[in-house]
């Protein structure tokens, strides 16, 4: 956001709630969308992938006013840690209090989860493949390797091994890689960053995250082009 300030570039932040589930934010956002006049570049992370994609699936009249997306690492395809939680009786009442506590539902964890996404994949299909079609959309995705002696591992650690391990899932400690796109959309890997240094100042991880949106940004104009 300073960045885009430095730049003169009027910006703004929809209110989402990420304990919500995703119809109600892909509302909230078509909400934000509508009082605004200009054309709009939407940037997100993680979930927010889910709701931006919601959003523009259930409301073809706003796609004219989008002129491009950018999803930062973005459980298109499901998460493993959602499955892992969810089979659970114990961990899926748990989590459902305390969601419900924040002014969410466990509809935002169940939204994340592998079996649902691949079924509105396949259940939205058409218009997902529309959408990729009216406009640039770029995905970014990376994971973490073991590599940060002085740090002791990404923080993220237990899933990124779990995924790793028993999956053989590259991943960035949340989402696996092969689920961070979707067909029609210009897929961006690196390796070493892991889910929280995109969007967290980390200590000893030297990730400029003004140059990283700038990055993106700058290869959404050219797909534009």
């Amino acid at each position: 956001m300073r960045w885009l300030e430095a730049l003169g570039v009027a910006h703004s932040v929809a209110k989402i709630e990420s304990e919500a589930g995703a119809k109600q934010n892909a509302k909230t956002l078509s909400t934000h969308i509508e009082l605004l006049k200009l054309p709009v570049l939407i940037f997100f992370h993680s979930k927010g992938g889910i709701d931006t994609l919601e959003m523009l699936v259930s409301r073809p009249d706003l796609r004219d006013r989008v002129a491009g997306w950018i999803a930062v690492q973005s459980p298109f395809m499901g998460s493993p840690i959602a499955d892992l939680y969810l089979q659970s009786s114990f961990y899926r009442g748990l989590f459902g209090t305390l969601l419900g506590l924040m002014g969410g539902s466990l509809d935002s964890l169940t939204a994340l989860s592998s079996p649902v996404r691949l079924d509105y994949y396949q259940s939205h299909a058409t218009e997902i493949a529309r959408v990729t079609e009216q406009m640039p959309f770029v995905a970014f995705m990376s994971w973490q390797d073991d590599n940060w002696p002085w740090e002791g591992d990404t923080p993220l650690e237990p899933y990124r091994d779990f995924m790793l391990e028993k999956m053989d899932l590259k991943n960035d400690g949340l989402v696996p890689v092969v689920s961070a796109g979707i067909p029609g959309c210009d897929l961006v890997v690196i390796a070493n960053v892991d889910h929280r240094s995109t969007v967290l100042s980390r200590p000893f991880v030297g990730f400029n995250r003004a140059r990283f949106a700038e990055s993106l940004f700058t290869m959404l104009r050219r797909r534009q082009f």
